[in-house]
């Protein structure tokens, strides 16, 4: 079997898929994999069907360890806690994000708690996130106090909606706290944690500081993000840009960083003449720091085990294999965290780099005009976008035309500002006049690509909604990509009985498509989650739509979130309304009439 790593990681998470869909107990997938097991170790010089039992082990072992991190996922260490009035203490377990949105500065503490004063309550040990109303000075490893109310963010309400609280849980936090005030929350002592975790961390917060500080906003803002993921200071607008203009990957830290510290460590070694294993040992060392210091994000934790995969068969003298690398990375975070699986960055992470390693390649074959540096990028930003579309089609119900375009032109300004940032990062920690002249030329580059993010976003027809497709047409979507990739690069012929079963494929899908969006055939009344106030939408039998009001904010105080672009609009994207034909309004009160402005 070619490549088995890859063929195992495939199983491996479609047996997780399979028990997040299902009812399945982990008795049942126990026995299932020890059955699998126990059938693959006889038939093990079977040839073929050893392989395909061995297929079914890894399957069942992706099942088993879903359904064990979903048991422990639900045991709850702050049960009959929630809503009541508690001070707990803990450590801060991670750097501080400070969140910059509609005009206000928000900070966001992760505490791992080990103790909870609460009157008959023996107390107990989780993590908690604070979010304060103000930028305070904490750090990772300070102890805390705080006094608030525990809660735990309700799940999705409404259909395609983001679960809150999963994406809580995947970031390994038990609850949320509301504090009163900066006073609730008290600095007991500094300097704990772990000191390779406080030496990362701590660089980070240097070469932040060092950002900003030499740099106006929000040119500082967007060199951070680009360098170490730290978003949290960019505006909603500019980010709403970049997301518009398909360009939201440039404020993630992923594979060219990674790739940069370790060719750079390389690099230093050629150039002293250092033995290639220790320089090999010091490039694993340094990607691994540096993906501390950045945070384990999907992006960072994919392009780390790539490169130390990498990095190892240089050291054991073994060919490297990509598709093998991508099935390494996959396999490790999976079994890190099993619902990293359901997660839209973790997805749109593999499938982008699978676009990058297949597609492109296929495309670059075909392209025969222009110097050999064009024909790679246009090669690769196709390949990239083709890969993500159906992912983005599903989740978001948006397809952003206008990334084809953009990142052809962001791709390069990207490429300078990574190496030449880090570079002058790097001196102003040493050096900060001359780092902060290296940070005045990158400025006018930063501008462009704000502009560009900027222009391409507010473009009309820049992203087109969609009705976002079922599971089954988006993985027909990616049979076809394949399928068209295979005719690129001539693995099939297309002979006309080919071209016309695939235009009838494609016209079935089409109809299939548009049979699915159509009228539901009886009267459907969906009540949405907005929170506060009602959100009532009404689909007749003949296909009309009623929507009866909209949400909105609570007795007219702006918290600066639109439910109606947030929470109505994806849902009536993912039932399948394009147009409302009427809307109700059953009176002018702000919870009711705030989210019909963004509604379509």
């Amino acid at each position: 079997m070619r490549r088995p790593l890859v063929w195992f990681a495939i199983a491996f998470a479609a047996g997780i898929a399979v028990a997040r869909w299902t009812l399945l107990t982990s008795f049942a997938w126990l026995a299932l994999a020890g059955a699998a097991c126990g059938l693959a170790l006889i038939r093990l010089r079977a040839g073929p069907s050893a392989v395909v039992l061995l297929l079914v082990a890894a399957w069942t072992a992706g099942g088993l360890w879903s359904s064990l991190d979903r048991f422990a996922a639900s045991v709850d260490p702050f049960a009959g806690l929630m809503g009541l009035p508690v001070t707990v203490e803990g450590w801060v377990d991670r750097p501080p994000q400070v969140l910059s949105a509609a005009r206000r500065i928000r900070t966001r503490l992760t505490v791992a708690v080990d103790r909870v004063d609460r009157l008959h309550h023996p107390g107990a040990r989780g993590t908690v996130l604070i979010t304060l109303a103000d930028r305070r000075a904490f750090a990772y490893g300070d102890r805390i106090r705080a006094h608030g109310r525990l809660y735990r963010p309700p799940p999705a309400g409404n259909p395609g909606e983001v679960s809150y609280r999963d994406a809580l849980r995947s970031a390994g936090i038990d609850a949320a706290m509301t504090v009163r005030g900066g006073a609730d929350v008290r600095l007991i002592s500094r300097g704990g944690g772990n000191p390779i975790l406080a030496a990362a961390y701590g660089l980070r917060a240097r070469l932040t500081a060092f950002m900003h500080g030499g740099l106006p906003e929000p040119e500082g803002a967007l060199l951070s993000s680009l360098l170490l993921g730290d978003d949290g200071a960019i505006a909603p607008s500019l980010r709403e840009a970049f997301r518009s203009a398909g360009l939201l990957h440039v404020l993630v830290v992923s594979g060219a960083q990674v790739a940069l510290v370790v060719g750079s460590i390389l690099w230093v070694g050629r150039l002293v003449r250092a033995p290639p294993r220790p320089a090999a040992v010091a490039a694993a060392g340094a990607v691994a720091f540096f993906a501390l210091m950045t945070g384990w994000v999907p992006s960072v934790g994919r392009a780390t085990v790539m490169a130390l995969v990498g990095v190892a068969a240089s050291l054991l003298r073994r060919d490297r294999d990509t598709y093998t690398s991508l099935a390494a990375a996959a396999l490790v975070l999976l079994i890190a965290e099993p619902a990293l699986l359901a997660d839209l960055g973790f997805q749109l992470s593999f499938a982008a780099t699978w676009g990058l390693l297949y597609v492109a390649p296929a495309l670059a074959g075909r392209i025969a005009a222009g110097p050999r540096w064009l024909r790679a990028l246009v090669s690769m930003t196709v390949g990239a976008q083709l890969a993500v579309l159906p992912l983005l089609a599903y989740h978001v119900g948006r397809i952003s035309v206008a990334g084809f375009i953009s990142n052809l032109l962001v791709v390069p300004i990207v490429g300078v500002l990574v190496p030449v940032g880090f570079a002058a990062a790097a001196v102003g920690l040493a050096t900060p006049v001359v780092g902060g002249a290296a940070l005045a030329v990158l400025r006018p580059l930063l501008t462009v690509l704000m502009s560009t993010a900027e222009f391409f976003g507010r473009t009309r027809g820049a992203t087109i909604a969609i009705v976002p497709p079922d599971v089954l047409t988006t993985a027909g979507l990616y049979a076809v990509l394949v399928t068209a990739t295979e005719v690129v690069r001539g693995a099939i012929r297309l002979t006309p009985p080919r071209l016309v079963t695939g235009c009838c494929a494609v016209v079935a899908a089409v109809l299939w498509m548009q049979a699915a969006a159509a009228s539901p055939g009886r009267l459907v009344i969906t009540v949405l989650d907005v929170g506060q106030g009602d959100a009532i939408l009404v689909q007749s039998p003949g296909g009309a739509s009623l929507l009866i009001d909209g949400g909105g904010d609570i007795e007219g105080r702006p918290s600066g979130y639109d439910v109606g672009a947030q929470r109505v609009v994806p849902a009536l994207r993912r039932l399948g309304v394009r147009a409302l034909d009427v809307v109700v309004l059953s009176h002018p009160h702000e919870d009711h009439a705030g989210g019909l402005v963004s509604s379509p």
